[in-house]
């Protein structure tokens, strides 16, 4: 019998969803699995709740954020026992999943199989943010694959959720509303006969979700509540707004910055979990002093919390009206709006969704059980279906390429638009200059834009256009070449490959390329 895993690999949480061999949906790890490492050696380390408790005494030894961060700068680890190295977070999430597989899904599959381990028949569904770029999918299913999953493809989070909410809802044209914990996704998706899923449109920001509502309690609510109570911090309120760079600070700072955002979180948890309250919320920190741990209390009242999250919060709101205005001018009216992802378990998200939304006729699903568990169990359901399902996504975002103008700028260059059904091709000609035939290969920049939410995003390097990587085009010499025309190529995992014709003075065609775009290693 062939095991499928569905995961719903989060910024904060992780969902794993299996069935047992009586048909029963399963969960491996319980409601979720932390998504944290604690690193008690280089070679040794825990994942999970118990990783950020242990984080709790020695945050040097913590890492989190590694998929929002997946093609970002390496981690700097101080592990428990003083080892020093640096960890990409690529590695970090191949160790986080690798520890998910042996000691979550493994250990549940005995319960009801012979042999637990994956072989060459199972098959596993990891989804991602839609506005993940190539790279970021790309280093998301090679993490995976490392970690000796098998048989891995990728979906994006709100298909998931979509076909999962399929068996509850007769509606054939839903809005998920994915609000996790570092992304934010609005989806519109219609469902079709016989098993086939297409998108209509999506919106969104992948920088937008419960990671920056935590950033804003933490600046808004606890730090100048500290301040006042005559803690004193070399770093600033912005810090937990913009990347923050803990190598800058000495260790008292670096845990305290550590101890006031993860108060900003369990703030966070244990208000939504209550809801709405005249009683204040007492919660008790540790602060660092010359090195001794000092505890105060920090008291928030409800109408503080969201006052403080209802900015972040209207920022979501706003974006699912565009979308929704925007299909409903091609005809296509959402009658239901599906809730997903951790930070969507606010009472505050569903109160101004239905708030908005009162008026449009348009239902708002937001079960408890299914905000934590949607994604992963459609995960799941994609992994079971697979001849059964036929889902039509498309790109949410532009690729293309950087063209240098005459004043020196790098205006963005598209070559698939927004809004393609994938798998997509797009093509672009190069002239080979004598620069490039001297230096035996030609760079081409790719870069990924924005444009429902940056529509005034036009040069390299401005907000809403994001550089995603450089790759090598060999150019032989000998070959006379004169141009290069570029096929790029991405699949319906959302992920890139490159082809290359080369073409002499004459325009004929010396040579076919397919170019490696893979990730060497993703353990570096």
């Amino acid at each position: 019998m062939r095991k499928n895993i569905g995961i719903d690999f989060g910024t904060t949480n992780t969902v794993v969803s299996f069935r047992d061999s009586s048909g029963k949906i399963r969960r491996a790890g319980g409601t979720s699995i932390r998504s944290a490492l604690f690193f008690i050696s280089e070679d040794e380390y825990i994942i999970g709740h118990e990783a950020v408790s242990r984080g709790m005494f020695n945050s040097d030894a913590l890492v989190t954020d590694f998929k929002p961060n997946i093609k970002g700068d390496p981690y700097y680890v101080i592990a428990e026992n003083g080892d020093e190295f640096e960890l990409t977070p690529r590695a970090a999430a191949a160790c986080f999943l690798n520890k998910v597989l042996t000691e979550y899904i493994e250990k549940r599959l005995a319960k009801w199989y012979d042999t637990p381990e994956l072989d060459d028949d199972d098959r596993t569904v990891i989804t991602v943010p839609v506005k993940f770029n190539t790279e970021e999918k790309k280093a998301i299913k090679t993490a995976a694959e490392k970690a000796q999953f098998i048989n891995v493809y990728l979906a994006f989070e709100p298909t998931a959720a979509a076909i999962a909410s399929s068996e509850n809802t007769d509606d054939n044209i839903i809005a998920v509303f994915d609000f996790g914990g570092g992304t934010f996704d609005i989806s519109v998706i219609e469902r079709h006969d016989e098993g086939r899923f297409s998108y209509i449109d999506s919106d969104g920001d992948k920088e937008l979700g419960g990671n920056r509502i935590n950033g804003a309690i933490a600046a808004n609510i606890i730090f100048p509540k500290l301040i006042k109570q005559g803690c004193h911090f070399d770093f600033k309120k912005r810090d937990f707004i913009e990347p923050f760079d803990s190598s800058d600070y000495e260790e008292d700072d670096r845990k305290n910055y550590f101890y006031i955002k993860t108060a900003a979180e369990s703030i966070k948890i244990a208000l939504s979990d209550m809801g709405y309250t005249e009683k204040p919320f007492v919660y008790p920190i540790y602060i660092m002093n010359d090195g001794e741990r000092a505890k105060y209390e920090i008291e928030v009242s409800y109408g503080e919390f969201e006052d403080c999250i209802c900015p972040i919060i209207n920022k979501t709101i706003s974006i699912t009206r565009r979308l929704i205005e925007s299909v409903k001018k091609n005809g296509a009216d959402v009658t239901r709006i599906i809730m997903a992802g951790g930070s969507s378990h606010i009472p505050l998200v569903r109160d101004m969704l239905e708030n908005e939304f009162r008026n449009d006729g348009i239902e708002i699903s937001a079960k408890r059980s299914e905000i934590f568990n949607l994604i992963s169990t459609g995960a799941l359901m994609i992994c079971e279906k697979e001849n059964a399902i036929t889902i039509e996504e498309k790109t949410a975002t532009q690729f293309g390429i950087a063209e240098k103008t005459a004043i020196g700028t790098s205006r963005f260059h598209s070559i698939i638009s927004e809004n393609s059904v994938i798998p997509v091709k797009g093509r672009q000609s190069f002239r080979i200059d004598s620069g490039i035939i001297s230096s035996g290969e030609m760079k081409i920049e790719c870069y990924d834009r924005d444009i429902k939410s940056y529509p005034d995003a036009i040069n390299a390097g401005d907000e809403g256009i994001s550089y995603i990587n450089t790759y090598i085009v060999p150019i032989e010499r000998e070959l006379n070449p004169e141009t290069a025309e570029i096929i790029f190529c991405i699949d319906d995992e959302g992920q890139l490959s490159l082809e290359a014709n080369i073409l002499d003075k004459s325009g004929n065609t010396v040579k076919n390329l397919n170019i490696d775009v893979g990730i060497d290693s993703v353990m570096e």
